[in-house]
């Protein structure tokens, strides 16, 4: 698959059906931190006929982010929705688009998530969608490191860990599960392409 299609295997339907047990979501944002994380959404609401304009105000607004996280901003949100960042692979660049980053206030930096619709069946799970789900989250570890150098920041990698999350949905019910990956194998596959 092409890199710049990593980011497809989501939609927005998919995020309102883990959310929809409440309608601001605030039970999948629990997840990461009980006492009111901070939330914002880079995708503008409604139709828009300019696609390259909005991904570039996405790009543009991420990136302020990123650098607020960065600066240890108390602004800083924990969850960035849509986000869109530029990665370099293979001698490309592109424009990604994580499902969402996360962080807690005390962590360094933000940390990708994939968000699926399909079933968390604990071990059962069909392991090529895990496997799915860990590359495009490796692509995102990559694009924040990226993010990090051209902010100037030497050793991205003790700042962005091989590590993601999945969000995933209980079976028979609408409520998310968060399951930590780790992505080291994923990661090291891509830097070295």
């Amino acid at each position: 698959r092409l890199v710049s299609d990593w980011s497809s295997d989501v939609c927005s339907s998919d995020l309102y059906v883990l959310c929809s047990t409440d309608p601001s979501g605030a039970y999948t944002l629990s997840q990461y931190d009980p006492h009111g994380a901070r939330l914002f959404l880079t995708a503008p609401i409604g139709a828009h006929r300019d696609l390259k304009h909005v991904m570039a105000v996405r790009q543009t607004a991420t990136q302020r982010l990123l650098e607020l996280k960065l600066r240890r901003d108390p602004k800083a949100p924990n969850i960035i929705i849509k986000p869109r960042v530029a990665v370099s692979l293979l001698g490309l660049d592109h424009g990604i688009e994580p499902d969402a980053l996360v962080a807690r206030d005390s962590d360094g930096f933000y940390k990708p998530v994939e968000i699926k619709s399909y079933p968390d069946r604990a071990g059962k799970t069909d392991a090529a969608d895990i496997r799915s789900a860990c590359r495009q989250a490796a692509v995102g570890v990559i694009a924040l490191r990226n993010a990090l150098s051209r902010m100037g920041v030497r050793d991205a990698a003790a700042l962005v860990r091989a590590e993601g999350d999945l969000v995933l949905r209980i079976p028979g019910a609408l409520r998310p599960t968060l399951r930590p990956m780790t992505l080291k194998g994923e990661v090291d596959s891509l830097e070295r392409a």
